[in-house]
């Protein structure tokens, strides 16, 4: 089986997202917003993890949130995959 390496771009400010967002979220880019169960951008990775092909999951985020994304990583993700 190949081998890939993926970007998970977290980037965005979520201004439309804001536009529409529950008052409490609105300060919050929605990729770090819960879905269900976790973050969406979690889903993202877990999707991505389950295809068991990536060699690396590179994951982008606004430099004002990556303490954000980092918690959230640790917290919804087991502890074995993080590095």
């Amino acid at each position: 089986m190949p081998t890939f390496d993926a970007i998970v771009l977290g980037g965005g400010s979520g201004t439309r997202y804001s536009e529409t967002a529950p008052p409490n979220a609105a300060s919050t880019p929605k990729q770090f917003q819960l879905l269900g169960s976790a973050p969406v951008f979690i889903h993202s990775i877990r999707r991505l993890l389950a295809l068991g092909c990536f060699r690396q999951i590179v994951v982008t985020a606004p430099k004002s949130y990556l303490t954000l994304a980092e918690g959230q990583i640790k917290k919804y993700l087991r502890p074995e995959l993080q590095t």
